[in-house]
């Protein structure tokens, strides 16, 4: 019974990652964001950050799309490029090349992408999201550079340079390093640092931090240098040094008020990940009773039907990119901890059946009786391409 669950599986996967993926280039990469309302110049032209935050939380839930309306139009976001870039270099690895058609021209117009679309005001090479962004302190630019962004494309550039360790992408590897190590803002303590999530502010977020400690230790692997796998210690030290005891991860911490953001979400799964990455490289003994730890509070984040919840114990609605990490944290430590299989066959079941439609389009959200049919390049499409890769058992752990 389980190896024809699994054929029925493995069929219907390699099918929409096809389908997915055509969908995405025949839009010539573009696409929606959920949290692109600031692209529409009517939205803008309101000066009152409360307006700008209200409206972009309506366009992030409304199952309506008012983007025509707002005069918002579809474009590339950098980080869609990385995540594809990943997914195609997985393929590639695998034995499945012939699911994206022209594969290694894919993944070169992709590489070139992310190389002429880089920022060039940093230290190093680094990239944004391509929408501005309005909170309670700040109005931020698009393509204004974060650590978060910038370490998925770097992470998908290291990926590349271990098929084609060509001297340009080594150069631009040290550069992103640059960038992290020196136009981000620290935070420091006694067990470590946090890099901030932008150069525009001092956040401590532990996921953007974990991302940024990930690249720097493959990048410094790579490089052979040892003064950037000192400073990716330490913002690994950090980060480790702040899991509680039930094995979860705050999201962010005031380094003004020590005060804690509690928010569970697929952002645990961003902190596994990273710290897989990391052992994969350093083998620090104290990395996997630490993954164990997260992986047994991020389990009863998922349903028994595989519905993971949008901030636990919060759960609706049911969210494409929650469903999408979900399936990648416990693909990549299925084997290693087996505890985790029986949710993570059960997350891909429904979401293949329920969050993905027969046009090969995803679905944003999930509610008790309303679908979010709204179809998000970056959020939905790029995201859970990258998860139907890795359950095809061709991805590796980073």
């Amino acid at each position: 019974m389980r190896i024809e669950w699994v054929v029925i599986m493995e069929n219907d996967t390699k099918r929409i990652i096809g389908s997915i993926y055509q969908n995405i280039k025949r839009n010539d990469y573009k696409g929606y964001d959920p949290y692109d309302c600031l692209n529409s110049p009517i939205i803008t032209s309101f000066e009152n950050r409360w307006i700008r935050i209200a409206s972009t939380q309506l366009l992030v839930y409304s199952p309506i799309n008012f983007r025509s309306i707002l005069r918002i139009k579809k474009d590339v976001n950098p980080k869609t490029m990385g995540l594809l870039l990943r997914a195609l270099l997985i393929l590639k690895k695998g034995k499945d090349h012939d699911i994206i058609p022209d594969l290694e021209k894919e993944i070169e117009f992709i590489h070139s992408w992310i190389i002429e679309n880089q920022n060039m005001d940093y230290s190093g090479p680094c990239w944004g999201y391509h929408f501005p962004w309005q909170d309670l302190h700040k109005f931020i630019p698009r393509y204004e550079p974060s650590i978060v962004v910038t370490s998925f494309i770097g992470h998908s550039l290291i990926d590349l340079y271990n098929f084609d360790a060509n001297p340009e992408l080594k150069r631009t590897i040290s550069g992103i390093a640059d960038f992290i190590m020196n136009d981000l803002n620290i935070h420091k303590d006694d067990e470590g640092i946090c890099f901030s999530y932008s150069p525009h502010d001092n956040n401590v977020v532990h996921n953007a931090n974990i991302l940024g400690s990930s690249y720097l230790f493959r990048a410094g692997t790579v490089l052979k240098k040892d003064d950037i796998l000192e400073i990716a210690e330490k913002a690994l030290n950090f980060t480790l040094s702040k899991q509680n005891a039930d094995g979860s991860w705050y999201y962010s911490i005031d380094p003004s008020t020590g005060k804690f953001r509690k928010q569970f979400d697929f952002h645990q799964g961003f902190i596994l990940d990273g710290l897989r990455s990391i052992w994969e490289i350093d083998k620090d003994e104290r990395i996997l009773p630490r993954i164990e730890k997260g992986l047994r509070f991020y389990i009863k984040t998922i349903d028994d039907r595989g519905r993971t919840y949008y901030r636990y114990p919060r759960k609706w609605p049911i969210d494409i990119h929650n469903q999408a990490q979900a399936m990648i944290t416990l693909k990549d430590n299925s084997s290693m901890f087996p505890f985790v299989r029986d949710k993570f066959e059960k997350v891909l079941s429904w979401t293949l059946k329920r969050m993905i439609r027969s046009d090969g389009r995803t679905r944003h959200q999930v509610w008790p009786i309303i679908k979010n049919n709204n179809d998000y390049t970056r959020w939905g499409d790029s995201w859970i391409l990258l998860a139907l890769v890795k359950c095809l058992g061709n991805g590796d752990h980073r």
